[in-house]
Formats: C-alpha cells, sequence, structure tokens
C-alpha cells in the first residue's frame, strides 16, 4: 500500500499543485456543478459515464457518494489514467524514485544551498536526497501541502478500482506512469520545485480551497484555480493538461463504443475549451451532468 501512497501523492500534482496563494475564490453560479457526467449518443449502445477525482484527500474529507457509486454500478468497467493495481505499474513506482543524474549536477551552488535548507523541513538534507527523481522531489512538495499524515490520505481512484474489481468489472487505463513521468519531466523543472518549497504555506492555501471547491464539485472553479499562472503557464497547461486532453477523447469513443464504461480522471480534465467535456461534445456526444 505504500506504493499506492506514493502513486497518489503524484497524481495529486498531476492535477493539483499550485504555487502562490490567491484571494479566496468564489463559487460559480450556473447549473454546471457536478463532478459526475453521463455521455451518450453518437453511435453509443449504452451511455458511459466520466467522473472527476481528486486524487487524494484526508480521511475526513473522503466521501464516495451514491450517485458515483450508482453509476459504476451501471458500466461494465472502470477506466482511470493509470492502472495502479497492475503489477507492472507497481514496479514502474519504484523506479520513478530515483534519477541517474544527481541533484548537484543539476542545481548551481546557490540552489543547491537553497534546496539543501528546503529539505530540511522533510528531515532530509540534499546529501541524502541527490539521487531522488524530479517525481518524487515534487510527490514530497505535495504531501508536505495536503496537511494530514500518509496514513490519514484515502484515495478516490483506488477506492473505486477496488469497488469496481470486487464486482468482477473490467479495468483499463488512459496512460502509464511512465508516461505520465516523461510529461512531468518535459513540463516541470528542478528549479520549479525549489519554487514549490519556497511557497509551502501559499500552497496548503490553495491545496484547502481546491479541496473545498472539489467537494462543492464546482469544476469551473477547479479550472480557475488550477490555470492560474502562478502554477502553470500556458506551455506547462499544454503538456499537463490540453495536450492529454485530445489523447484521451482520441481514445474514449473505440473504448465506450459497445459497452458502458466509468471514466475516473483527475476533475481539473474536465472542464474549459480543451476539457474532455467540451471536446466529446465537439465529436457529437450529450453530456449531461448527474446531480444525484
Amino acid at each position: 500500500m505504500k506504493h499506492f501512497k506514493f502513486y497518489a501523492v503524484l497524481s495529486c500534482f498531476l492535477i493539483c499543485c499550485i504555487s502562490q496563494a490567491q484571494d479566496a475564490p468564489q463559487p460559480s453560479p450556473g447549473n454546471n456543478n457536478s463532478l459526475l457526467w453521463e455521455v451518450s449518443g453518437n453511435g453509443l449502445a449504452k451511455p458511459s459515464y466520466i467522473f472527476g477525482t481528486y486524487h487524494m484527500l484526508c480521511k475526513e474529507q473522503f466521501v464516495i457518494k451514491d450517485k458515483v457509486k450508482n453509476a459504476l454500478e451501471k458500466a461494465a468497467g472502470i477506466v482511470t489514467e493509470v492502472n495502479f493495481l497492475d503489477s507492472a505499474e507497481i514496479a514502474s513506482m519504484q523506479k520513478m524514485m530515483t534519477s541517474n543524474k544527481k541533484l548537484t549536477e543539476t542545481l548551481n551552488a546557490a540552489e543547491q544551498k537553497e534546496m539543501d535548507e528546503a529539505l530540511r523541513a522533510y528531515g532530509l538534507s540534499l546529501k541524502q536526497a541527490d539521487n531522488f527523481s524530479l517525481t518524487l522531489l515534487y510527490s514530497l512538495t505535495a504531501l508536505k501541502a495536503i496537511n494530514c499524515p500518509p496514513a490519514d490520505v484515502k484515495m478516490i481512484d483506488m477506492e473505486l478500482m477496488q469497488i469496481a474489481k470486487g464486482k468482477g468489472k473490467s479495468l483499463q487505463a488512459l496512460e502509464t506512469l511512465a508516461g505520465q513521468t516523461s510529461i512531468l519531466g518535459k513540463a516541470y523543472s528542478l528549479q520549479d520545485v525549489l519554487q514549490q518549497m519556497r511557497n509551502k504555506e501559499e500552497m496548503k492555501k490553495l491545496y484547502a480551497q481546491l479541496a473545498a471547491s472539489y467537494l462543492a464539485e464546482d469544476i469551473v472553479l477547479l479550472d480557475k484555480l488550477l490555470k492560474h499562472p502562478a502554477f502553470m503557464n500556458k506551455e506547462q497547461e499544454k503538456y499537463m493538461l490540453t495536450m492529454r486532453n485530445h489523447d484521451w477523447v482520441t481514445q474514449m469513443p473505440a473504448m465506450m463504443k459497445n459497452t458502458s464504461l466509468f471514466f475516473a480522471v483527475g476533475a481539473g480534465h474536465l472542464w474549459g475549451n480543451d476539457g474532455i467535456i467540451t471536446l466529446l461534445i465537439k465529436k457529437g456526444y450529450t453530456l449531461k451532468p448527474v446531480f444525484q
């Protein structure tokens, strides 16, 4: 289970890390406030569902609503970003924790000093972390911002997969962990890690805002928070969200054509001009929010 916990931290970064605090955002108006959407039409034999996850929450915040359980019950299988019940993915998790290139070979003297000081908050030194991978460092910053012990972290993706597996449903994935790690490396640098560490208090505030908007199922507000320039510039948004959304929407039609599937992906992928909802509508599907 400790490997699953680590993967959850990485996944949380892929949709949720933000580097600076903003003023408290206002809830979004309108009737789109749902994390669960039904996909129908365009030749589908049966409706499928898309559910936006927040890959990890503290256990006191964790809940899977009845509407989500009901949709999963109707589906023949679940499709997540990565199938982390697969043995090959578990092995991949272990490999991605270290890097062949040392941090001290990448950072200049001033950055090394700052990194060493920042790592002290995690009970580590630069010497101890010299072979840490970029993804592991990011995971540490994310875990620090979550504000609850690792043992209290609950993983929505994992819970849904376990439910589906227990009911004999199929398990599929849109990506591999290696692929996600590659995307992360293209979008962010060690200098970005330092920026995350510099802003650890602000990150805690924003994680709280993100969790609140998620629990309110306010996908419009989530979209605004996740795309703020303090978190990702346009180039980073292209790698982290846009390219992946377009790739997933290319895969989804064939996957759900003849069977009902339950797609569970990070909530940050749902909304916006390049979000999954809009992209599927452009392909001719009918998307309807599910409220209960």
